[in-house]
């Protein structure tokens, strides 16, 4: 892939998680126009934004920060922000928005899958996918 500057990768992970804290944190009532087609699809979606967060993390921190245990205490600390957004939604939105389970769970899943995924280093210090 493109061997882009590495400013260039943290704005993009950093205007992605600025997305994933709206959408999170957002009201219920912004998605009401979302078509309901799979009982469960709202899992999906936490584990895809996760998924995604977790690979735009490895793309664009430097290779020692997403290996051995500075990598994980990277994918700890983004599990306790998982668990954080859940806690956060009653508190900050005032709405019908409640901690679930399943959805912290999709989010965990979602990161683990992220971080894990087949990569190659590239002749940079990040990892390409």
């Amino acid at each position: 892939m493109f061997n882009l500057p590495g400013w260039f990768r943290w704005s993009v992970t950093v205007l992605y998680l600025g997305l994933v804290n709206w959408l999170l944190l957002a009201p219920s009532s912004v998605f009401k126009k979302v078509p309901s087609v799979w009982q469960y699809q709202d899992k999906l979606v936490h584990f895809g934004i996760f998924l995604l967060l977790a690979l735009l993390l490895r793309w664009s921190l430097p290779m020692e920060y997403s290996r051995g245990r500075k990598g994980l205490a990277v994918l700890a600390g983004f599990m306790i922000y998982a668990a954080s957004i859940e806690v956060l939604q009653p508190l900050l939105t005032k709405t019908d928005r409640v901690f679930e389970w399943p959805d912290l769970l999709s989010n965990i899943a979602g990161l683990i899958t992220g971080w894990f995924f087949p990569s190659k280093k590239t002749s940079g210090d990040n990892f390409e996918f």
